[in-house]
């Protein structure tokens, strides 16, 4: 490859680099023409690019792009797997790693070496992690089917919690008036002190029509 071509092939690169957030880096050491020809049509169904690239422009490629940490995935034939940036839809890191997954199940040859999705290195074991949980799309629909449930199963889960409540105030407030009650006064009322006994109207003590006059006779 020419030097003029080289610089180009990095700029191309750098800037595929720079354009889509996710790509995985696989080994595609013994795939032979038809197949990777096949491997190609099979992706590209799915808005997904299978590109051959050279070692020694991508390492540039990525140091112009500040990630050269990513360099380690370089190690022999490799070529990059990404979502085709032409797609109206931005492609979830999950659903590419699934892709990538099931093109790895038909073709044992090709090697998973890792990839950098959404903004974070993952190695093969985190692309298979990934690859098994569901879509954000999925996600969402399951919690779409949650919130459309029937309000009723709540009425009636709030209703029983209620009830529960009230139960149990209820509970507490006889258990505390048996604990405060006291006990009746007597039904017989007390003698005056002079022995008469107490006016039925206004409680004053009624004397004798007699007085004792001063010299011991009576008035």
């Amino acid at each position: 490859m020419s030097r003029t071509l080289k610089n180009k092939f990095i700029s191309e690169l750098s800037e595929r680099y720079k354009n889509v957030d996710s790509y995985i880096f696989v080994g595609y050491k013994g795939l032979n023409a038809m197949q990777s020809t096949e491997l190609r049509k099979s992706l590209r169904k799915d808005g997904i690019e299978f590109n051959v690239i050279k070692n020694s422009a991508a390492r540039l490629a990525l140091e112009k792009t500040g990630r050269p940490e990513l360099a380690k995935f370089l190690d022999g034939p490799t070529a990059l797997i990404f979502p085709n940036p032409a797609g109206v839809v931005r492609m979830e890191s999950v659903i590419l790693s699934k892709q990538v997954m099931a093109c790895r199940a038909k073709n044992a040859i090709l090697e998973i070496r890792g990839g950098y999705l959404e903004g974070q290195i993952y190695s093969l074991d985190a692309i298979k992690r990934l690859a098994a949980l569901p879509s954000r799309s999925i996600l969402l629909a399951q919690l779409a089917g949650v919130c459309q449930a029937p309000l009723s199963n709540l009425a009636r889960a709030l209703n029983g919690l209620i009830q529960k409540l009230a139960g149990g105030l209820q509970a507490l407030t006889d258990k505390r008036a048996s604990e405060t009650n006291q006990p009746a006064l007597p039904d017989n009322e007390p003698a005056s002190p002079s022995g008469g006994m107490a006016s039925p109207t206004n409680g004053i003590v009624s004397l004798t029509d007699e007085t004792v006059s001063p010299a011991g006779g009576t008035a």
